[in-house]
């Protein structure tokens, strides 16, 4: 298999592979080494703030461009308060409903909602998770909205784990208050 391919859309022809492919980059003519990518059905990961998959999470508070993260670490920033909604942006979540063709967006109606059981804890607390699905309009991103439990206590740094299927992403921070 070989193709012409640019950085965004490898995440459109990967996300439909189910088994581990050989994988060689050429630019200007001049070729990587081959290197055998596993496709594993999910291995959820969180995108943070640093690009690190470490610290804070790229998590915006309900229906606002606000990240929930301190104040200082970027320019739109405020803890979220108990009660309120988070969507967390993340990648690899695995299979959905309404899977698009490679190439398409995910959909707007009807939504492409993951398959596999999806379960967040904030501050060591369970999460009511009201979404979990690709994020329309984009292609390879999944969104999962949850509400912050009630009882935490204030902090720039409360711990965010998001399971699929069993499986954990990175363990991330938000700031709650």
């Amino acid at each position: 298999w070989s193709s012409d391919v640019c950085s965004s859309d490898l995440t459109r022809i990967l996300r439909n592979m189910k088994a581990a492919r050989r994988v060689e980059a050429v630019d200007l003519m001049i070729a990587s080494n081959t290197i055998t990518v596993a496709i594993a059905p999910r291995q959820p990961g969180i995108f943070t703030l640093d690009s690190s998959g470490n610290g804070h999470a790229v998590a915006l508070i309900g229906n606002t461009a606000t990240l929930a993260v301190p104040p200082g670490l970027a320019a739109n920033a405020r803890p979220v308060g108990r009660g309120e909604f988070i969507t967390i942006f993340a990648t690899g979540l695995g299979p959905v409903s309404n899977q698009p063709p490679t190439g398409v967006p995910a959909p707007t109606a009807p939504f492409a909602l993951v398959a596999d059981p999806v379960s967040v804890t904030i501050g060591g607390a369970p999460s009511l998770v009201s979404f979990a699905g690709l994020a329309p309009g984009f292609f390879g991103l999944y969104q999962v909205n949850v509400q912050i439990p009630n009882g935490l206590a204030p902090s720039d740094a409360t711990p965010l784990v998001l399971s699929v299927g069993g499986v954990r992403a990175n363990p991330v921070l938000i700031a709650v208050r």
